[in-house]
């Protein structure tokens, strides 16, 4: 059986939740998804052991990055940069979720991958959007949590302090979206 996404290349530079969410659908779907991950010791998630009974890679990375292929690269350095931009240039999807204006820092924002792929599919996710007042706010999933009123509208009672969702309710939606 063929998947709908056979034959699509995703270049996914994301990490945490959000991201590899997305990229994991898509991976799921048939696509070939290569995920960058830094040699400084790769994505976040890859060093959130939950449990002791966790083997050598967290459950939790695993769930999110599985069907992917994996590299690593330092975006920082000339000769890791030219690799992103050349894998880059064979990509149909880009998906990133660094701070606003990092990844222009290094040549890879919207503009200057599409002026190597006109037609590239490229996903940009932050919490507060590019550009304004907050753009460069972190909005972890709690954070959000808290913005939106989701966290008074749970606990044990009216009375009772806010209270975190202990699913990335928020991290998984955007993924999903």
């Amino acid at each position: 059986m063929t998947l709908p996404l056979t034959g699509i290349r995703v270049l996914d530079m994301s990490h945490v939740i959000a991201g590899p969410m997305a990229s994991f659908y898509l991976a799921q779907l048939g696509a070939e998804v290569i995920k960058i991950e830094s040699p400084a010791g790769g994505d976040v998630m890859r060093a959130s052991k939950a449990g002791p009974h966790e083997g050598d890679t967290p459950a939790g990375f695993v769930t999110l990055n599985a069907g992917k292929k994996s590299l690593a690269v330092d975006i920082r350095e000339p000769e890791g940069n030219e690799a992103i931009r050349a894998l880059a240039a064979t990509a149909d999807v880009f998906i990133e979720n660094f701070r606003p204006g990092v990844v222009a820092k290094y040549g890879l924002d919207y503009d200057s991958i599409r002026a190597m792929r006109p037609d590239i599919v490229y996903c940009s996710i932050s919490g507060y959007g590019q550009r304004g007042e907050w753009s460069q706010r972190g909005a972890y999933d709690h954070v959000v949590q808290a913005l939106t009123g989701m966290m008074m509208m749970s606990g044990d009672s009216a009375e009772a302090p806010p209270l975190k969702v202990g699913f990335p309710v928020i991290d998984v939606a955007a993924g999903v979206l």
